[in-house]
């Protein structure tokens, strides 16, 4: 596919404003990085000053630049405040639309399951009894969509991804490969006291004893647009719906427990833990490794940054960091004060020898 300068703009300016620096009639073939040994149609995305000369050297036909960047002269150019939002946006038209493949014969479809026929079933998936599918969804080889599951239009299943029984998928949402939404939340409880609820002051003394498991019975609804990345998992609860809200991205390796509620446009980085019966407010964003003990509340716009350990509630807007968690500023004080610890522990006891020499002189 060819573009011209001129159309590319148009589709940055349905989200951001967008200008076109030189010919706006410039076509543009691809997207390339600055360092392609090739740049002849295709468009360089530059981020600093290095990246423009060597797009420029290398006969880039046109770049994609902060609208502050200082350009040669003749150069044709896309200028936008935030480059980087604007790239994906690009990249996205490039995309097209591809024919649907059809259904593989290998696949296994329930006579009573709804695919539309714009849809593609993968080699060896399998579609339950009561699924649907939507309109130009596409199911990748050894996925498995399990019985009254359903999706909207435009999804986008990952090899062996899990859509769980009963758990329905909103318009564009993705699972990237070996995601799971739907798998049992981990749920056990004992007969008698157990070591774990000594550990909560709960009771005095625990038994050695079996471990009986609580069924997960509810279901999993993920809103339009939710992405949840490769080998993460979101459980069902014990009864009712979990949910997630629309346009939320969820990273690789991220478990969500049972009975979570995300609000919509939130991000969840790689290897995030969130524990049960967590409420992740609209916008909350979690760096990477972070962990949300059990009963939080994460606040809207809030933000956990990686590694964090969340045992309270985090209020909106607030930025938080360390273990336990605490506001940002607070705990890179903390840091700063723990660096200086050593050199206060030489000072105190260099005194302490003082006043002991001082004793022996008396």
């Amino acid at each position: 596919m060819t573009f011209t300068l001129a159309w590319l703009a148009e589709r940055v300016r349905q989200v951001m404003p967008c200008t076109v620096v030189g010919d706006a009639s410039t076509p543009v073939e691809r997207v390339e990085h600055p360092a392609a040994p090739s740049l002849g149609g295709a468009l360089a995305p530059c981020f600093d000053a290095d990246a423009i000369a060597q797009a420029v050297a290398g006969g880039a036909s046109a770049l994609l630049v902060d609208g502050r960047a200082d350009l040669p002269p003749g150069v044709a150019a896309l200028t936008a405040e935030r480059p980087r939002t604007a790239l994906g946006l690009l990249l996205t038209a490039f995309d097209g639309v591809a024919p649907p493949d059809g259904v593989d014969p290998t696949a296994r479809i329930a006579p009573d399951a709804r695919v539309d026929p714009t849809a593609s079933v993968g080699a060896f998936a399998v579609v339950g009894t009561g699924a649907s599918i939507g309109a130009r969804s596409r199911i990748a080889p050894h996925v498995v969509i399990e019985r009254g599951a359903s999706m909207g239009a435009d999804c986008r299943l990952g090899p062996a991804s899990v859509l769980g029984w009963g758990c329905s998928l909103g318009d564009g949402v993705i699972l990237q490969a070996h995601a799971t939404v739907g798998a049992d939340g981990f749920s056990y409880d004992t007969a008698a006291p157990s070591n774990v609820d000594v550990a909560r002051g709960l009771a005095a003394e625990a038994v050695l004893q079996p471990w009986v498991r609580i069924p997960s019975r509810g279901t999993v609804e993920l809103g339009d647009g939710v992405e949840i990345g490769a080998g993460a998992c979101i459980d069902r609860p014990t009864l009712g719906v979990s949910r997630i809200g629309a346009g939320t991205k969820i990273d690789n390796l991220v478990q969500i427990a049972h009975h979570v509620e995300i609000g919509e446009h939130c991000l969840l980085a790689a290897q995030t833990g969130v524990a049960g019966s967590c409420v992740i407010e609209d916008g909350a964003v979690l760096g990477g490794q972070a962990g949300i003990v059990d009963h939080q509340r994460v606040g809207r716009l809030a933000v956990v940054l990686g590694g964090a350990d969340v045992h309270s509630d985090i209020p909106p807007g607030e930025v938080v960091a360390g273990a336990p968690a605490r506001p940002r500023r607070e705990w890179f004080k903390r840091l700063a004060a723990a660096g200086r610890l050593e050199r206060v522990r030489r000072r105190l006891r260099s005194i302490e020898d003082r006043i002991a020499a001082l004793e022996e002189d008396a």
